[in-house]
């Protein structure tokens, strides 16, 4: 159980598996940012390519390799943002993408992915994450597929993500970002994530994929 260290007043009680950490906002926005985040996008990205199991989608080396990107992504940003060392955040990334291939632990795409209404919402891992890289000058490329990839999620029986599925079908894809994202001013973050939609709905060679994000990547 991790707890916020500096919020004790005298000596910290010995409790058995409580962490007391600090800072702690720090530690929220690590597991937000990154293994929610990271988590998330496997999920849905698993879901285009008919994954059951997150085991399984980290197992195709073109959805490691966007996670890996993604999560890189936000350690950058994290490392400037609270002052930690890269290479730490780096290391966590490698981490986090070994135990996402953890057989044992049983978790689907769907359940993983399950509600994108509050999973792309503004604060929340995807958005919360890409905000954090544009107020530290990093381009969110791969959070930002995604994102998108979290539009193009519908299971029977997830109604939130029903939702978002017709609505962006029904108002397109600018619309949605407004609506569930809160992101509604022109800039490069909604024009990512539009391309990026435009193109899931075109194909789901995740190759073409990753080629126009390393464009994207590399642009001045």
């Amino acid at each position: 159980l991790p707890v916020d260290k500096d919020g004790f007043k005298g000596e910290i009680p010995p409790i058995k598996n409580m962490v007391p950490f600090a800072p702690f906002d720090f530690y929220i926005q690590r597991k937000l940012f990154m293994h929610n985040m990271g988590h998330a996008t496997l999920a849905y990205l698993g879901f285009l390519h008919n994954k059951t199991y997150l085991w399984e989608a980290i197992k195709v080396p073109a959805m490691r390799f966007i996670v890996l990107r993604a999560l890189q992504e936000s350690a950058r940003a994290m490392s400037q943002e609270h002052q930690v060392p890269l290479v730490k955040l780096l290391d966590h990334a490698d981490d986090l993408v070994y135990r996402f291939g953890n057989q044992l632990l049983g978790d689907t795409v769907e359940r993983v992915g399950k509600d994108p209404v509050r999973k792309l919402s503004e604060n929340d891992r995807l958005v919360g994450a890409a905000r954090l890289c544009r107020k530290q000058g990093i381009k969110p490329v791969y959070i930002a597929l995604g994102m998108a990839a979290a539009f193009a999620f519908g299971p029977a029986g997830d109604e939130a993500a029903m939702k978002v599925r017709g609505y962006v079908d029904h108002y397109g894809i600018e619309a949605a970002l407004g609506e569930f994202c809160t992101i509604r001013e022109r800039g490069i973050l909604l024009e990512m994530v539009g391309e990026f939609y435009g193109m899931i709905k075109g194909t789901k060679d995740l190759d073409v994929l990753i080629e126009r994000a390393e464009q994207l990547k590399h642009d001045a």
